[in-house]
């Protein structure tokens, strides 16, 4: 559970980066398409090299059982992620897509079982803390994680670090609700770790973009995030590095829809034929009167199905 609710604090460290990010949907015919988060953190490329290198060359010891040793899974994690380290370090440049339903099906593998086998096992799981039905919520919670990938966009030479974490929906409000709900899996069965950064990550998913399709009119809203939770969790200093990086960077948000746009009331946003496409200073999604709340309306077309991500230029 502690490498779960890692992989949970890194999508939502995503989410909420402090660097320039464009936020992209693609909307079909049927109400199915897809979601990429594409956020540019080469602004902080010479740090993010220093933390890269400091994983390599750790200053504090990794925690010790109490004879003094490591834990074995913990000299497996540490050799791995130095290797990983080394490996991505040793690279002038770096284009890669992260699957993660096949890395779930490698490790499962290892120990002799297939994802039905997973599904069934939590079925059965006496567990007096969940209901059925709530079982059954966080297995499609678990589903949907599988469908995301990851993008990972680096060059040593342009100093150029961008990730993008992608996933394919059935409904646009879906997009990356899993997290969410897998967060309040792990609250509920108190496997999450530390409670302060359980809730720090909990409040700042809640300030993701939520999207309501209904006929021919899109609704978008997104809450301002709350800074004093992640200042409680990160401390001023980081605090205060993260506003002065935040200064410059921007937020777009690209909305391709399933038939012509014929109006979206956001103040400055730019129409073309099935695009709407919004920007602003990122800042502004941490101030508390930048809540975000616009529809756009659009004439629906039959059979449009949108091509594959792409990730913008910069």
């Amino acid at each position: 559970m502690n490498t779960l609710f890692r992989f949970f604090a890194f999508c939502a460290m995503i989410l909420l980066a402090s660097c320039s990010t464009t936020e992209e949907i693609w909307i079909n015919s049927d109400g199915t398409g897809r979601f990429a988060y594409h956020v540019d953190m080469s602004e902080l490329y010479p740090f993010l090299m220093m933390g890269l290198q400091q994983e390599l060359n750790p200053t504090a010891p990794p925690e010790e059982d109490g004879d003094g040793t490591l834990p074995p899974d913990s000299v497996i994690e540490r050799d791995k992620a130095k290797d990983a380290v080394e490996q991505l370090l040793a690279k002038e440049s770096l284009d890669t897509i992260i699957y993660v339903k096949p890395l779930v099906d490698q490790l499962l593998a290892k120990e002799g079982m297939t994802t039905d086998d997973l599904w069934q096992k939590l079925r059965d799981e006496d567990n007096e803390d969940m209901t059925k039905a709530e079982k059954e919520k966080f297995i499609g919670a678990f589903q949907d994680m599988m469908g995301m990938d990851i993008r990972l966009q680096m060059n040593q030479q342009e100093s150029k670090f961008i990730f993008t974490l992608g996933q394919a929906f059935d409904d646009p409000n879906e997009a990356f609700g899993f997290l969410g709900t897998l967060m309040e899996l792990l609250e509920k069965t108190g496997q999450g770790g530390d409670a302060e950064k359980l809730a720090a990550v909990k409040d700042g998913l809640n300030s993701t973009t939520k999207y309501q399709l209904k006929g021919s009119s899109l609704n978008i809203s997104r809450k301002p995030t709350n800074l004093d939770a992640l200042q409680e969790e990160g401390g001023n200093e980081q605090m205060a590095m993260m506003q002065m990086f935040m200064g410059g960077s921007k937020y777009k948000m690209v909305i391709h829809l399933p038939g012509k746009v014929k109006s979206a009331d956001f103040k400055g946003a730019e129409v073309d034929g099935q695009t709407v496409t919004i920007e602003m200073p990122l800042s502004d999604l941490y101030d508390e009167k930048g809540a975000l709340d616009f529809d756009i309306k659009f004439k629906p077309k039959k059979n449009i199905t949108w091509s594959e991500t792409k990730m913008p230029e910069n």
